[in-house]
């Protein structure tokens, strides 16, 4: 038979390792709250469509209406009212206002497989209405520097509950004389936002 001492040291011995079990499930279980929180509060989710991609944080959320990523294969010259047009929407949900950049990001530009840059492939945003109805020029450029990040807008602020829309074109300018050097462009990006803290 154990005495008064063993027993003392044997309950103990079974507390603490029950102690230990119930810390480790709790630490289990925070540790998937965490990454389910983590996943809620920055996702990138398909709405269905095929074409929309929507970005939410805390803070904004981004509706990529024709979607985030712009690919287009053997370019043809033309003009900025027959280009594509890339719809999207930034809303602030947060209760503050928020600074933000418009960013190309995964640039790349190729002609027969290799990387190349050309001022010829233009780009200009414009903000829009609801409807998206060009409203006015925020900003232009091309791409006769190539970098695999080029800033479009910097430094824009938005309100509390504010919504800004926007409508971003992209095109192979036709200048009226040969463009050999231009024949079988390939361009792909992705149009980023990124929150200044």
């Amino acid at each position: 038979m154990m005495n008064n001492q063993e027993q003392t040291v044997e309950k103990e011995k079974k507390n603490k390792a029950g102690k230990i079990i119930l810390i480790i499930i709790l630490l289990l279980l925070l540790m998937s709250f965490t990454i389910g929180i983590s996943y809620y509060v920055f996702s990138r989710t398909d709405t269905g469509s095929g074409d929309h991609d929507i970005i939410t944080s805390d803070e904004v959320t981004v509706f990529y209406l024709t979607g985030q990523d712009i690919n287009v294969e053997d370019m043809m010259p033309g003009y900025e009212e027959d280009a594509p047009r890339h719809t999207f929407l930034l809303e602030n949900n947060g209760k503050s206002s928020q600074k933000y950049t418009i960013s190309f990001t995964n640039v790349k530009l190729q002609q027969n497989g290799k990387n190349i840059e050309t001022a010829n492939l233009k780009w200009i945003l414009y903000r829009a209405d609801q409807s998206y109805t060009e409203q006015e020029e925020l900003a232009s450029g091309d791409f006769a520097v190539s970098d695999s990040t080029l800033p479009i807008l910097e430094n824009i602020t938005i309100k509390a509950d504010e919504k800004q829309y926007y409508i971003l074109k992209i095109w192979l300018d036709e200048i009226e004389e040969v463009q050999n050097e231009d024949q079988g462009l390939t361009f792909s990006a992705q149009v980023g936002i990124g929150l200044e803290k």
